[in-house]
């Protein structure tokens, strides 16, 4: 599976564009939380390719992590839809011959989770319930900034 992630530069030297298609496992993210779950495979599409200085890698990411509802507190499915993600590296920067694209696809995808979601498309059944502990803006509120 390390291997998959590895781009060995010899393959692009004369101008070649290689492509990516693939549904991998979502280990490689090494997330051991009870928050934050990958279930489903990750769909990586792209390609990448040699510039004078600079590899090239051009992906779209698909994922479905699950996160705690902000409201009841239950698991959530929500989709990651990360399109057109460009990242270059610079040659003088790799050494021999292979990049390692694992951790860059990894801090990308962690990025996008948000802080919080709620289920069922922003309507969590349970907000009916605590809606009466919540505070009810009334016209006696101060907002200082309002008038900027």
């Amino acid at each position: 599976m390390n291997d998959f992630f590895k781009i060995n530069l010899q393959d692009l030297k004369d101008g070649n564009t290689k492509t990516i298609d693939a549904s991998i496992s979502p280990s490689f993210m090494e997330i051991e939380e009870k928050d934050l779950i990958f279930k489903k495979n990750i769909q990586i599409k792209g390609k990448y390719y040699l510039t004078n200085d600079h590899l090239i890698i051009n992906l779209n990411v698909e994922t479905e992590p699950q996160i705690r509802c902000k409201v009841c507190n239950e698991l959530t499915a929500i989709t990651i839809a990360i399109k057109n993600f460009y990242h270059a590296e610079p040659l003088s920067d790799i050494k021999n011959n292979s990049f390692d694209y694992k951790k860059i696809l990894r801090e990308t995808i962690l990025l996008e989770i948000p802080s919080y979601v709620e289920c069922n498309d922003g309507n969590c059944p349970q907000r009916k319930i605590i809606s009466k502990y919540l505070k009810k803006p009334t016209n006696e509120d101060y907002y200082p900034f309002t008038k900027l």
